[in-house]
Parts: C-alpha cells; structure tokens; sequence
C-alpha cells in the first residue's frame, strides 16, 4: 500500500527533525556555556547585556526558531514581586513600531529565575553604537533625526498608556536594522517604569541611572535630602536631555573632576545651580571652576542647522526649574519641525566641503540661497547652483518646484563662487600623534589605548576618504560647467543663426526695393531725394552688418574649437582612476582594529584573565601597533600621489571657465548691437517703402490723366503694360513686407 504525503508536510518533518538534531547536539554541552527556559534554549557567550538585576542573551525558540531577546533576573525572588508582576502585565498591552515588543514571562530551567522574553534588535543598543570609533563623536543628521523622532514616538505611546520610563539613557534606547538597512529606534527596559495611570503623573520611589538622573530625584538619592519630594515627567524630560546630549556628542554633558560617580557634590552643584542656556559643564581639576558650555563641541557630526536645533532642545530639557523646563508637548513640537525639514546636500565646488542645508518644506530658491550663504560665506548673488549639469534656477518653475528637487551626496546640487576665492581644500592632511601601548600590559589603560587607535586609523580613512569625495565632487563640477558652458555656446550659435537668416532676408528685401525702385525711375524719369538717402543708408547698414556677421562667426569658430581643445586636456575630466578603490585598504585595516577592540572590551569585563587569555591579550596589542603603521604607511603613500591638491586642479580649470564666460558675454554682447542695427535697418526698409509708395502713387494719378486726355490706342497700350508691371512689382513688395518674421531676440543669461 502506498502513502501519499504532501510536500508541505515532508518539508515541515524535515525541518522539526533538523530543529531536534540541532537541540540535541547542544544539549550534549556538558562544560556551562548553554542554558534553558521553558520555551527557549542560549548560549552564555551570547551575552548582549547586563545590568543590575540582570543579564540579556539572544534566545532561539525551540519550537519555531525564531530569534529572542531573552533577560534573565539574576535573583529568583523577583518574580514573586506584586509590583514587578503588575508593571509587567501592564507592559503586554503595549504595542508600538517604538517600543521594544514583550512576548512572555518564563523561568529559567533548573534555577527558576524569571525570565522575560522580548524583541531581538540586531544593531544593539544606542550606547554600544556610539561606543564604536567612527560615531565617538557623535551621530550623523541621518541618525540622529531617526533616533529623535522615534523615541519621541515611543515615549508618546507609553505616556498615553500612563507610564512614565523613569531611566531613558542610550542603553534603553535598542537600534533595530531591517534587511534594507533601514534603522528603527525603540525604548526599551521598562525595569524602572511605573504606572501613574492613578497618581496625578506623579510618584515617591527613586529609579534611574546616576549620571542621567533630574537634580531632585539626584539629591534625594544622593545627598541626603529630599526625602518627601514628589517626582513626575520631569525626570523623564531632564533623562532625555542628558540622552540627547550624549548621542550628540558621544559624550555626558557634567563631568567633575574624577567623573560623576567619585565627586558627587560638584555633580550636584552642576545640574542644580548651572546658568540658564548652559548645556554642559566640565571641572579640570580640583580647584577650577566649572567651564559652562552654551554649544554643542566642534568635533559633533550635526550639520549647523540641526546643531543649533539641537540646542535649543537640550537647553529647554536641562531646567532644574519645571516652570522654565520644556514639557513633552514643546519637545514633541519641536521634533516635529526637526522632521519636517527639507534637506539639500550642497558640495561646495571650490574645497569640495560638503554641507547639509535644511529648509522649510516648501523653499524658494532665494531661501535656499541665504541658508548656503550663512554656512559657506559665499553671498547669495555670487552663487552659481548646478543640479544634474543645469543650472538650477532654469530647473525650478511653477511646475516643478524646488521642493521637488532630491539633492542628496548621490547627486548633490554644485556649488561655484563667481568670485576668484582663495579656499582651501577641506581635507586635513595632518597626521596627528599616533596612539602607544605602556611598556607593561594593564587592560585599563590599553583599552584605552586601542580605543584611541581605532578612533586614529579612522582618521587616517576619513582623510582618504575626503581627498576621493573631493575629486569626485570637483570633476563633477568641472562636468556641470562644461555643460554649461557649451549650452550657453549653443544659446550664442542659436542667436547668431537666426540673426544670419533674418539679415539675409533683409538683403533679398533690400535688393527687391532697389529693383523696384529703379523701374519708377524709368518710368517717371525723375529721382526722390528721400527715397535715395533711405536707399543709400539701408545699402550702408545692410554692407556693416554683412561684414561684422562674418567676423563674429570667425570669431565663434575659433572660440570652439579652444574650447573642444580645453575640454580634451582637463586635468580632472581626462582623470582615469578609480578614485572608489582608494579607502580599500585602510578601510580593511580600520575593520581588523574595531575586531581587536571588542575582544580586548571583552576581556576587560571577565577577569581574571587565564594565562591563554593574557598570551592573546599580548598578540592583540602587536597587532594593533601593527595595523596602526599599516594604516600610517597607506596613508603616506596616498599623500605621495597626491602632492598637488585637488582644490588647485580646480582653481586652475575655473579661471579658464570664467575666461570663457567673457567670451561668450562679448559674444552675446555683439549680437545684441547687431539685433539693434538690424532692427534699423528694418526701419530704413519701411521708410524707403513709404517713400516709393507716394511715388508710385503719383505716377499712378499721372497715368490716370493720360487717359482723360484720350491719347493714342498705342500710348494707352503702353501705359496699361507699364501700369500692370508697376501694380505687380507693388504687390511683390508688399507680400515681403508681409511675410517677413520678426526677429526674436534671445537674451544671453550673463550671471
């Protein structure tokens, strides 16, 4: 008897057989490394967080496989906490884009730990992230708008639930990559969080990390005092100041001396008695005051726009006072114009610098024009804005707006001085000290050590980086004015043909009267004074502009081919190399330092270190010195290939467009007193009708006279012949009077 199975149903046996095999082969580790839940198997080295009540693995549920974040209490009397338990149940009503999900409760199998079961978010915590070399300093725009439009979000979901966070730092804030690469900021670790559903928004209990704490739950934990204060939002807003700061800069905002946790009272000192409009504050030593700081440091990655943005937000957020401090509805109106900006990336043709201008959403070219003014100094009327090879201002119209246009580092809109500026190039070509381990092993301070080396490689990249992105944005520059200029070469030729035509028809007029004229005199043997100085002044003007037209086209031949000549031998369009594969290599090396620094971070966090661990504590260290001379040597080489900056390149190359931009003016110029000259010399041909019409008229009324006087059947003969010859030609003069076009005359754009 044959079985008929179904594919789907072979295929689902296949995988849960895979799945056992899979489970059974880690059951069989016997040496601690796995562990159980009732639903959920990890691995202890799959540690992804830690905390003071505990510790979060990524979990593979057994049944389906999917991925979970899995934080297990470290004491086992937690579950039986009532509050906990509430807040907990009160957590799995949640559902939020911006809250990290919750799942379930378990135990862990054999010690019965509670165990919570969440959302996995692969891209780890916003603390982690900026932990990493290239973000020390802070986030990007890019980043920073997500990370502050989300949480936002999120925080405004768990506000309408009636809870209050009560420890928002960047460790609670998880960073979750799509497959797209896409990120999506969420809040998470509701361990603190406390329904004030009930209580007016407002509770007793103390909650929250030290350095992020507001200034009265901070002096109640602290210093002693305080003791019946009642807390509210505020703590979350101040929480949020401090985060914002941090994930700015990369960096707490109130460092006393010996950090916040070894000398609390000047801690205390800052964050209640620190000016209004003060952001940050630093003690260098023991006995310096306080450095108050009103802006964000140079070295952040926020574009000025969002800077200053930024602080008027953290500012708001940072008052000790809650009348003068921000509430969320503030916050969230401010973030919400954050979000509406429209962002324009500008590369700045001269130092190949490239800015983020933000906008209103809907711009006027004359506001973008004053938002790049105020970040590159250059004035508004010497800017010339290329998008796409055209200039941008022939781009906009009342159909398509500047709000439509997508300026992004892919295809950014050009920015040319008209002046001869003297930039320079933006790139730093410094070197810099380079970073050395201690004589002696010690795992404090060579982590510290190999931070700032990974932090010195990537400098070293950055800079690699910056020459390629200036090379590339300058030839596309030099592409985009190339293109203008042979557009505007093509508005001149263009002009010039239709100037040639009409002259040329003004010609065959010109002769046409001249034959029409010389008949009257045959027949009326007698000549008009006015009619030959018209005649004789349109010969003149019709021989002038004949002459300068045929210089000017000389002259629009040769202009081309200098131009043809120019374009063949530019030293940035002739450029061949593949400017992509430059950073390669540094980019390598500056992965193999971040690779070194995690496993020296790990090391750091499970002492002590067995013997094998310090053997390869020590190969770390020679290979970080290593990659750190790899990573100086590349650089120097690259340095070498390019002893003579871009920025000059361009230099050079503007000046030869700005020389050919005066041509053209000439040209445009010249064409312009030739469309005068035409044009009276069409008034000349008009006056030289008006004159021969009164003529033919009166000979006309002479004919008709003649016939009054009843002449001859051979002279009435003749004077009909030359009556109908003289009526022919007056109409073959009018029909070219009447169907000669106008001259359009086209205006060279001289800017």
């Amino acid at each position: 008897m044959l079985l008929r199975i179904n594919v789907g149903d072979a295929l689902t046996c296949v995988y849960i057989l895979l799945e056992l095999l899979q489970l059974h082969t880690m059951l069989r580790v016997t040496d601690g490394s796995f562990g159980q839940t009732t639903r959920h198997f990890y691995f202890n080295k799959n540690k992804i967080g830690t905390g003071a009540s505990s510790d979060v693995f990524i979990g593979v549920e057994k049944a389906t496989g999917e991925t979970h974040a899995l934080k297990i209490f470290k004491d086992a009397q937690w579950s039986n906490s009532q509050e906990n338990v509430r807040e907990v149940e009160a957590l799995t009503r949640m559902s939020h884009r911006n809250i990290v999900g919750y799942f379930r409760r378990e135990e862990e199998c054999g010690t019965g730990r509670g165990v919570l079961v969440m959302e996995y978010c692969s891209g780890g915590s916003l603390h982690s992230f900026l932990q990493q070399p290239e973000n020390m300093h802070g986030l990007d725009d890019q980043q920073f708008l997500i990370f502050l439009n989300d949480t936002c979000q999120g925080w405004k979901y768990l506000r309408q639930r009636g809870f209050v966070h009560r420890d928002i730092k960047p460790g609670n804030i998880l960073r979750d990559v799509k497959p797209d690469s896409s990120v999506v900021y969420k809040l998470a670790d509701f361990g603190a969080s406390k329904s004030v559903d009930h209580d007016n928004g407002q509770f007793l209990s103390l909650a929250g990390t030290e350095e992020y704490l507001h200034p009265a739950m901070y002096e109640k934990a602290f210093m002693g005092s305080g003791g019946n204060t009642v807390f509210d939002e505020s703590a979350d807003l101040w929480s949020f100041g401090v985060t914002i700061y941090h994930a700015c800069t990369g960096d707490i905002p109130f460092k006393p001396y010996g950090g916040v946790r070894n000398n609390r009272n000047v801690m205390f000192m800052m964050i209640t008695c620190k000016p209004a409009g003060t952001i940050a504050g630093e003690q260098r030593s023991p006995s310096e005051d306080i450095r108050w700081k009103r802006t964000l440091p140079d070295t952040c990655n926020l574009s000025p726009t969002i800077r200053e943005r930024s602080v008027s937000i953290i500012a708001g957020l940072l008052e000790a006072d809650r009348n003068r401090q921000w509430t969320f509805q503030t916050l969230e109106h401010s973030v919400q114009r954050l979000k509406s900006l429209k962002k324009f990336t500008i590369i700045s043709a001269e130092d190949a610098a490239l800015h983020n201008i933000y906008t209103s959403t809907s711009p006027s070219l004359s506001e973008l024009q004053e938002a790049i003014a105020m970040v590159t100094e250059v004035p508004a009327p010497h800017q010339m804005l290329f998008h796409h090879d055209q200039r941008l201002w022939e781009v906009v119209n009342a159909s398509y707006p500047l709000s439509a246009v997508n300026a992004d580092e892919e295809e950014p809109i050009i920015l040319v001085n008209k002046d001869e500026s003297e930039e320079e190039s933006c790139s730093n070509r410094t070197l810099g000290q380079e970073p050395t381990f201690g004589v002696r092993p010690s795992l404090d301070s060579d982590l510290k050590t190999a931070s700032k080396i990974c932090v010195f490689v990537f400098h070293l990249l950055l800079q690699v980086m910056t020459s390629a992105r200036v090379e590339k944005g300058q030839k596309r520059a030099e592409l985009s004015l190339w293109s203008y200029l042979k557009h505007l070469l093509g508005r001149v030729e263009k002009k010039f043909r239709v100037l040639s035509e009409t002259c040329q028809e003004k010609q065959s007029r010109f002769e046409m009267m001249k034959s029409y004229e010389s008949t009257r005199k045959e027949i009326s043997r007698e000549s008009d004074s006015t009619i030959s100085q018209n005649t004789n002044k349109a010969k003149q003007s019709v021989c002038t502009i004949h002459r300068k037209l045929c210089l000017l086209k000389n002259e629009i031949c040769r202009f081309r081919k200098k131009v043809n000549e120019h374009l063949e031998s530019s030293p940035i369009i002739s450029e061949t190399s593949d400017l992509s594969n430059r950073p390669t290599m540094l980019k390598s090396i500056f992965e193999e330092t971040k690779t070194i620094l995690q496993r020296i971070r790990r090391r750091r966090s499970s002492l002590p270190l067995s013997e094998c661990d310090e053997l390869m504590h020590k190969k770390d260290r020679r290979d970080l010195e290593q990659l750190c001379q790899q990573s100086i040597s590349h650089w120097q080489h690259h340095q070498m290939h390019h002893k003579h900056p871009s920025h000059l390149k361009f230099k050079e190359f503007k000046g030869v467009y700005l020389e050919h931009q005066e041509t053209l003016l000439h040209f445009q110029k010249m064409l312009e007193e030739l469309d005068m000259e035409s044009a009276v010399l069409t008034e000349t041909l008009k006056e030289c009708w008006k004159s021969s019409d009164i003529a033919w008229k009166h000979i006309a009324s002479s004919v008709a006279t003649l016939f009054q006087s009843g002449p001859s059947r051979r002279s009435r003969f003749s004077v009909r012949q030359l009556t109908e010859e003289c009526e022919n030609n007056k109409k073959r003069f009018v029909d070219l009077m009447g169907h000669l076009p106008e001259l359009e005359v086209l205006s060279l754009d001289s800017s």
